[in-house]
């Protein structure tokens, strides 16, 4: 699953968009014989599905027995291999024992048009990195047939310190008790003034 570019919205099928990139992968794996007993989910964005199927029905109708229909988190937690550009759910995916794929090839023009660099950065890449697309088809076998490597489970280390599933739990708590520690009391503040005037007046 790849991230939603809203700049992709030029109302055709560019070499490089964001719909030309599935359809390579779509291609791409049934050309290949790797994937032929392999259960694929190829997941699109909610939006770019509503743009396929409004604007491009003909093509729509030609991958759509391909598109993953159903609960995205099932999807990721059964899978061996999870390739995205930069989405949160890499994060899920990892966590959930996948090995993840980042594919940046557009990487650049995609921090360009956001405005700013994406949180993740190679040197914190926690997934094998491809930036040219003919690369994609030998890292997914390698992905697919070894175990997250120590590496990649460092990295991801370094950026999730909560793994205790209590996440929601603790971050409640936390923002609780931050609430309480920062609540003024006005009656109490203006009893402690009083008592200051009463102990200046009588000095």
């Amino acid at each position: 699953m790849l991230t939603w570019r809203p700049w992709d919205l030029t109302g055709s099928i560019e070499v490089g968009s964001y719909l030309d990139r599935y359809f390579s992968f779509l291609e791409l794996i049934r050309k290949e014989k790797f994937y032929k007993d392999k259960k694929i989910n190829v997941i699109l964005h909610p939006k770019s599905r509503i743009i396929l199927q409004e604007q491009f029905p003909d093509i729509y109708d030609k991958y759509e027995e391909s598109f993953y229909v159903g609960d995205i988190k099932d999807a990721l937690l059964n899978s061996k291999v999870v390739i995205s550009d930069y989405s949160s759910i890499t994060f899920y995916a990892f966590a959930g024992g996948s090995n993840v794929i980042f594919y940046w090839e557009d990487k650049a023009l995609a921090e360009v048009e956001y405005g700013a660099p994406n949180i993740l950065q190679k040197e914190i890449a926690f997934g094998g990195i491809v930036e040219r697309f003919k690369d994609l088809h030998s890292e997914i076998v390698y992905n697919y047939n070894n175990p997250q490597s120590p590496f990649h489970i460092a990295q991801f280390s370094k950026l999730m310190e909560c793994t205790s599933g209590h996440n929601t739990e603790n971050t409640y708590d936390y923002i609780q008790n931050i609430i309480f520690q920062n609540e003024h009391n006005p009656l109490e503040e203006e009893s402690a003034f009083s008592i200051s005037e009463k102990q200046s007046s009588a000095s």
